[in-house]
């Protein structure tokens, strides 16, 4: 479990949440992660800095099952175009994906699969 994660005016556009797949550390082999429950309960994302966010806030390049993502804002003063979840590479996979209490301001888009690894989603009170 991740708690009261707070993510105020970066200086970078580093991922907040990281879920390898594959390495891209030479010779360590590949090991993605395998991942039973996520849970984030209480994520904070207040960016007004003139930094561009080009990466996703959170990033899953590996398998998990449960990925519960819950009472979170992400709060940007100005448009930055920013994904807030994305999914990438052949590790990635979430089975199950839950949004709750979430409100949003000047994010391009909550979600971004474009390869269909997100099996079921279920959100509520989802406020942009």
């Amino acid at each position: 479990m991740l708690k009261n994660i707070y993510y105020v005016d970066p200086n970078d556009d580093r991922y907040i949440i990281y879920v390898e797949g594959e390495s891209d550390i030479k010779d360590i082999g590949t090991t993605p992660a395998e991942v039973d429950s996520l849970l984030i309960d209480g994520l904070h994302i207040n960016d007004n800095s003139k930094t561009s966010q080009s990466r996703p806030y959170l990033m899953v390049k590996g398998h998990v099952r449960h990925m519960i993502v819950r009472n979170a804002e992400v709060l940007n003063r100005e448009s930055k175009n920013a994904i807030f979840l994305a999914t990438d590479g052949k590790y990635a996979k979430i089975d199950q994906l839950f949004l709750y209490n979430m409100i949003t301001a000047n994010v391009g888009q909550l979600i971004s699969d474009r390869d269909g690894k997100i099996t079921t989603c279920h959100s509520t009170n989802i406020f942009r």
